[in-house]
C-alpha cells in the first residue's frame, strides 16, 4: 500500500473517530505528497474534500485551517497566471466552502442588538478569516476590490459579530444594497442614533457614489425615506436632488446644489472631500475654488435650481418635497 493510500485511510479514520486535529494534520500530509508527485488537482480536491467534511462535523478550527490552505493554493496559482476555465473552477470550490460554513441567520433579529454565543463568535471569527482570502483572490483574477458576491456574505458575518463599520466595508463593495440597508437601520436602532439617521443615509450614498454606483445609492435613498417618512431632514431632500442631477451632464447645477445646502452639510466635516471626489469621478472637476463657485448668491441660484428641478426646500426651513 502507497504512502498516499496509507495517508488517506488515517483521514478517514480519525474523521470518524472523531480525533479532527488528526484529521487535519493527515489532510495537509496528503495534500503535500500530492503535490510533490505532481497531482495537483487531486491534490486540490482532497484539500476541499477535507475542509468540507469538517465543515459539516462542526470542526470549524481545523475546517478553517485546511480552508486557508485551498484559498493560499489558488491564490498562488492566481498570481502566475491561468486559463478562464480553470478561474471559473476555483471560484467554484472556494464559493462551495463558504457554502459549507453554518447559515448566518435571520439578521433581522439583529434590529435590537442581540448577542451571539462565544461558539457562534468564534465561528464567524474564521469564517471572516477565510473570507478575506477568498477576497484577496478574487481581487486577482476579478474586479480591483474583488468579488461583490464574497463581499456581500463578509458583510453579513461582520454585521453579526457587531462589527457594522467593517461591515460597511464590505456592503459597499457587494451587490446587495438591501442588506446593507437593514444593518444600517439595525446600526442606527441599536446606539440610539436616531436623530443622526440622515447623517447615516448621506454618508452611505457618497460611498456609493463615488464608485459612480446610482443605483445602490438611490436604494438607500428609497429604505431611509420608508423608515423615517417623508422630509424628516434637509439632507434627505438634498441627497434626493443630488441622485438626480448625477444623472444630467450639468456641472453647473450640481455646484448650485451644493452651495443652497451648504449650511446643512456642514454637519459633517467629510460631506465637502465627499462632494469634491464626485465631481471629479461624474464630471471630471477640478477642486473649487474657496468659497464655491456660487459662494454668497444660494438665495438666487436656489430658487433657479429648484425652478429646473422640479421644487426642494432650501437649507432654512422645512423640507416640502416628498422622497420619490
Amino acid at each position: 500500500m502507497s504512502a498516499i493510500s496509507i495517508t488517506e485511510k488515517r483521514f478517514q479514520r480519525s474523521l470518524k473517530e472523531g480525533n479532527f486535529y488528526e484529521a487535519e494534520q493527515a489532510c495537509r500530509s496528503l495534500y503535500h505528497r500530492l503535490m510533490k508527485s505532481g497531482r495537483e488537482a487531486e491534490a486540490q480536491s482532497m484539500l476541499e474534500e477535507g475542509c468540507r467534511q469538517l465543515l459539516k462535523v462542526g470542526e470549524i478550527n481545523s475546517g478553517t485551517a485546511l480552508a486557508l490552505m485551498l484559498a493560499k493554493h489558488v491564490t498562488n496559482r492566481a498570481f502566475a497566471g491561468m486559463p478562464q476555465d480553470q478561474r471559473d473552477k476555483d471560484r467554484e470550490a472556494l464559493t462551495r466552502i463558504v457554502d459549507a460554513y453554518p447559515p448566518i441567520g435571520d439578521l433581522r433579529s439583529e434590529r435590537m442588538g442581540e448577542s451571539v454565543s462565544p461558539e457562534t463568535l468564534e465561528t464567524l471569527r474564521e469564517e471572516r478569516r477565510f473570507l478575506d482570502s477568498v477576497i484577496k483572490w478574487s481581487s486577482i483574477v476579478e474586479t480591483v476590490n474583488g468579488s461583490s458576491v464574497f463581499h456581500a456574505r463578509a458583510g453579513k458575518v461582520c454585521w453579526k459579530m457587531g462589527d457594522y463599520l467593517e461591515a460597511q466595508k464590505h456592503f459597499i463593495q457587494s451587490d446587495d444594497p438591501q442588506t446593507h440597508a437593514q444593518m444600517l437601520l439595525s446600526w442606527i436602532n441599536r446606539d440610539g442614533l436616531k436623530s443622526d439617521a440622515d447623517l447615516f443615509m448621506l454618508r452611505t450614498i457618497f460611498k456609493y457614489l463615488v464608485t459612480m454606483n446610482l443605483k445602490d445609492a438611490n436604494f438607500i435613498h428609497r429604505a431611509f425615506a420608508a423608515e423615517f417618512g417623508e422630509g424628516f431632514s434637509p439632507l434627505v431632500n438634498f441627497a434626493d436632488l443630488l441622485l438626480r442631477v448625477l444623472e444630467r451632464d450639468n456641472y453647473a447645477l450640481f455646484n448650485m446644489l451644493r452651495e443652497e445646502y451648504r449650511e446643512s452639510l456642514s454637519r459633517d466635516p467629510t460631506f465637502e472631500s465627499f462632494l469634491t471626489k464626485i465631481a471629479a469621478v461624474f464630471y471630471n472637476a477640478q477642486p473649487p475654488n474657496s468659497g464655491g463657485l456660487f459662494g454668497g448668491m444660494s438665495g438666487i441660484m436656489g430658487d433657479m435650481m429648484r425652478g429646473m428641478l422640479g421644487g426642494g426646500p432650501g437649507v432654512g426651513g422645512p423640507p416640502t418635497r416628498p422622497f420619490s
